[in-house]
């Protein structure tokens, strides 16, 4: 009897698979070159106690920008930042008269970096990259350049 061969024994053919890889793996090394991601650096407030630190007590501006549906509040828990020696100051929907203040703000505290921010929960993203722009650069230099996106305002 002749032997006859079992056709479940045959071989994938895999050239064809190669020849794909081996295409597309250049395609997609020089791809990659062409994505990039836009990230802001953003910190979250820290939860818990504070620890005590060594150092000197340093007068601190603790600013806030509460971005309501009316506009914004720039607010400071214990230093002036009005212009009569208020610790709040309302601002209608505006980014530029935000940048102003925060400007003049940042004359007056040459050495303070943080800003927390206090979005509303229906607060939109765009709105808070927005404020979030006006709160880092006037145009001319840096003005705040941490920003700290806290919980949202009640």
């Amino acid at each position: 009897m002749a032997s006859r061969r079992n056709s479940d024994s045959s071989e994938l053919d895999l050239v064809p698979i190669m020849n794909l890889v081996t295409i597309l793996i250049p395609f997609l090394l020089m791809s990659s070159h062409f994505v990039s991601m836009a990230a802001l650096d953003v910190s979250q407030p820290a939860i818990g106690e504070k620890e005590p630190i060594d150092e000197p007590e340093v007068e601190r501006l603790s600013l806030k920008i509460v971005i309501t549906a009316d506009g914004f509040v720039v607010a400071s828990d214990e230093q002036e930042i009005g212009e009569d020696g208020e610790l709040s100051v309302e601002l209608e929907d505006d980014t530029n008269a935000l940048n102003e203040l925060l400007t003049q703000i940042k004359r007056d505290w040459p050495g303070e970096e943080m800003v927390v921010l206090v979005p509303d929960p229906n607060t939109s993203y765009d709105r808070i990259i927005q404020t979030m722009d006006a709160a880092r650069s006037d145009g001319n230099g840096d003005l705040f350049p941490n920003v700290i996106v806290a919980g949202g305002a009640q």
